[in-house]
């Protein structure tokens, strides 16, 4: 099975048949938009400036080459974390790519169930407390629930690879927006969290076992799919989906209404 992550995971709930075709067939149709180029852009950019070693403190962070300017608003906070780590106060990760197996054992990156890249964690130096930050480019608004089961997602990875952790604070921190967004966890929270994900890793296993990977009607997400058996060329690389995949749907004897889903997706 493919290893889940957050991302991923959201695209097998959107639509089964999507999820299919880009994780396990490897279909790519459309070059990657440019909004995610950037914003992969500036988390390596972040994480570069993380692991560079510190410059003097009288340096002016406005021409400070290793930070970059979408962050500068952000430049104390970052500052602040990379002499930590420096000066070994905390324990600091970037990017730390940490897979898990079917009991919520630590595993390889790819040989494991689920997964997640951490951008930045800090772990006080007795063990006790810590900070998962997640950065955020581009837009806050609608993305508030998608968001704050991402960062529950990293602070249950962080629960239960250190068991010492008694607190950690999930920070989004929207590096377009200036906002940094906070919520507190316990480890009175794992339980509840960890039901959640094994609930959703099942439910991907059981659509293995069964091949069934049926796609779902969605009258915003199917206008932008690239995978969909009827397709709009509107530019060229670029691919967008009418949402009509009743030809797929009957092969895996699924009976969808293509007025249906002609009046989910344009409203008619």
């Amino acid at each position: 099975m493919y290893p889940i992550s957050f991302s991923s995971y959201q695209f097998f709930h959107n639509c089964p048949f999507a999820f299919k075709n880009k994780y396990l067939l490897g279909n790519r149709v459309s070059l990657p938009a440019p909004a995610a180029e950037r914003g992969t852009k500036i988390h390596d950019e972040l994480e570069a400036y993380m692991i560079a070693p510190v410059l003097d403190p009288k340096v002016d962070p406005k021409v400070d080459p290793s930070i970059p300017p979408e962050a500068l608003h952000f430049y104390s906070q970052l500052r602040d974390i990379r002499d930590a780590k420096r000066q070994g106060h905390d324990l600091v990760l970037v990017e730390g790519e940490w897979g898990f197996d079917a009991d919520w054992h630590p595993a390889p990156w790819k040989d494991c169930v689920i997964r997640g890249k951490l951008d930045c964690i800090v772990i006080s130096h007795d063990g006790s407390q810590a900070r998962v930050i997640d950065y955020k480019t581009g837009k806050r608004i609608y993305n508030e629930i998608k968001h704050g089961l991402q960062i529950q997602l990293y602070v249950l990875f962080a629960f239960l690879r250190y068991p010492d952790l008694e607190q950690i604070s999930g920070e989004l921190w929207y590096i377009d927006l200036d906002q940094i967004i906070n919520e507190k966890f316990t480890r009175e929270d794992v339980p509840k969290i960890l039901q959640h994900w094994q609930e959703n890793i099942e439910e991907v296993q059981t659509a293995y076992s069964q091949d069934c990977f049926p796609p779902k009607s969605n009258a915003h997400s199917c206008k932008w799919c690239e995978y969909s058996c009827h397709i709009i060329r509107r530019k060229p690389n670029v691919v967008r989906g009418t949402g009509l995949c009743a030809e797929d749907a009957l092969t895996d004897n699924i009976t969808l209404s293509l007025e249906s889903l002609e009046k989910d997706i344009f409203g008619e």
